[in-house]
């Protein structure tokens, strides 16, 4: 269907439309997280991850044209479908980064990361690779059940139908909806940019991946429109720096949890070792990595230091790159001329 078509469709049949080809992308990602190459999985698994974010945001920024189409149930499914795979995209997103910082067997000076740092990225990867099993069976219970997505389209579609043979025209067009959507949503995107040049941080970082995002899927059924590729090109390109940092930040996180576990973990032993006084030849150790020998809580929280500096570094880089191309006035002028295409719509 053409962007034409589309703008001059009443709302509730042009969101109806959009969300049923959402749907429809679903299933060829079903068995994605079943496949022998994890490679491919991973691959896949984040394609439908990326589509059933989308699908959900397609039900808040439509929301008033969707009406009640949408059962509460399904969409506690689709929530839950999102939460499991964004659960194992961030475990892959983890997963990768530790793996470039862990030595490869007999290749330990081939990296930059050596001793503890090294000793500390191997026993994250460790650990990751099986909460990143976890989260891909998870991932496949969610996805067994598909009742909910199928009442979805069986709403949608019947309602679709009534809107095309019915001659009745509705009060608001898709054009005027995507219009008042575009104008709301690049107002949060320019207040989010503005924390991130302020303050950075992950808040005003995720507010700021999630309002682009939202504009995405918001430009992308007007891509033949006219004008509207040139500044949608430039947002994907501000949107693209944004995850990188969001896949920084995700590491980030994982590196904090391990951390205070660990912390947590060495205060215990302290603890107990102050009560019970145990050999000398008795160390607190905790497990063993990679079959090697068994590293320290002291090993840990130190090597964990080295990660963290390591990825203050990747973050630093990033965040430099975004004041580069992305200052001030070239966000204000961006939604400057989204705010354009905005207007166009309302014509």
């Amino acid at each position: 269907m053409t962007s034409q078509l589309l703008v001059e469709m009443p709302a509730e049949g042009a969101a109806r439309l959009l969300t049923l080809s959402l749907l429809e992308q679903l299933p060829q990602y079903v068995s994605a997280t079943s496949l022998p190459a994890p490679q491919h999985a991973s691959r896949y698994a984040a394609g439908y991850g990326a589509t059933v974010r989308r699908l959900r945001a397609s039900l808040a920024l439509y929301a008033d044209a969707l009406g009640e189409g949408i059962p509460r149930k399904a969409r506690r499914r689709l929530r839950a479908l999102q939460q499991a795979a964004e659960r194992l995209y961030r475990a892959d997103v983890q997963l990768a980064w530790c793996a470039r910082h862990a030595p490869a067997p007999g290749h330990a000076e081939s990296v930059g990361m050596v001793g503890d740092g090294a000793r500390a990225s191997m026993w994250l990867c460790d650990r990751i690779a099986r909460r990143r099993e976890r989260a891909r069976r998870l991932l496949q219970a969610a996805q067994s059940d598909t009742r909910p997505l199928r009442r979805i389209a069986k709403r949608l579609g019947v309602y679709t139908t009534a809107v095309r043979l019915d001659s009745v025209t509705t009060q608001h067009s898709f054009a005027r909806l995507t219009s008042d959507q575009i104008i709301a949503v690049a107002g949060k995107l320019a207040a989010a940019m503005r924390s991130v040049h302020a303050e950075g941080g992950d808040a005003a970082l995720s507010d700021a991946l999630r309002s682009a995002e939202y504009l995405v899927y918001l430009l992308d059924p007007l891509r033949a429109y006219a004008d509207v590729e040139e500044p949608s090109e430039r947002l994907r390109q501000l949107l693209a720096l944004l995850e990188r940092l969001d896949r920084a930040a995700i590491v980030g996180r994982a590196i904090v949890r391990s951390g205070r576990r660990v912390a947590a973990a060495h205060t215990g032993e302290v603890l107990s070792a102050a009560m019970w006084p145990a050999p000398k030849t008795a160390s607190a150790e905790t497990s063993a990595t990679n079959g090697k020998a068994p590293v320290s809580s002291a090993d840990l929280t130190r090597g964990f230091l080295v990660m963290a500096e390591a990825l203050h570094d990747e973050i630093a880089h990033a965040l430099l790159e975004l004041d580069a191309a992305w200052p001030a006035h070239a966000v204000d002028q961006l939604m400057t001329d989204i705010g354009g295409v905005a207007t166009r719509l309302r014509r």
